[in-house]
């Protein structure tokens, strides 16, 4: 399955899943997301949200991104832009299992960073510049730094993205 999204999937924008599923904004997408996987406690969960959500992914041929990992589309970018820093090799960190490890850059298919976890992961080089983390019970992936521009990057690959301050909440959509 993930070499299949990985190799003939598409990615399509947030704001074209607000169209199509006709909710208001990305916090109700958010919303309608978690509960649909029943990652919200009963007193967060929008299931009228995950309704409308849910409808649109039965009649056409759209499909959830993977929870817990980091996104199959966005893994060749993170490759690249650990490429052109001159990056090679990243460490790996699975929190909840303890699992660690290198990886070489040069040698590794961007599936096999899909499959590093069951549940989060963190990506980062040796001198932690620039990391990248898988949200358990989430769609997202964090791109976490403070010396390369946010903004800068997310434009250059066209990434959907908010961009945080020190005072965003991960449950922002609260």
């Amino acid at each position: 399955m993930d070499e299949e999204i990985v190799t003939l999937g598409n990615p399509i924008k947030w704001s074209e899943m607000l169209k199509l599923t006709e909710l208001n904004n990305y916090s109700e997408l958010a919303l309608a997301l978690k509960t649909s996987i029943s990652a919200f406690k009963k007193q967060y969960a929008r299931e009228d949200l995950a309704d409308k959500l849910l409808l649109k992914l039965n009649d056409d041929d759209l499909y959830f991104p993977s929870e817990d990992k980091i996104s199959h589309f966005v893994v060749k970018d993170i490759i690249q832009i650990y490429l052109s820093q001159g990056i090679k090799t990243i460490q790996y960190l699975e929190p909840i299992l303890d699992s660690r490890g290198e990886l070489n850059l040069l040698e590794i298919e961007p599936i096999e960073i899909c499959n590093l976890a069951p549940t989060e992961v963190i990506i980062t080089d040796h001198s932690h510049s620039i990391a990248f983390m898988s949200v358990y019970d989430s769609f997202i992936t964090l791109m976490l730094t403070n010396v390369h521009d946010p903004f800068a990057i997310v434009k250059e690959y066209n990434w959907d993205a908010i961009v945080c301050s020190d005072d965003t909440k991960i449950n922002w959509y609260l």
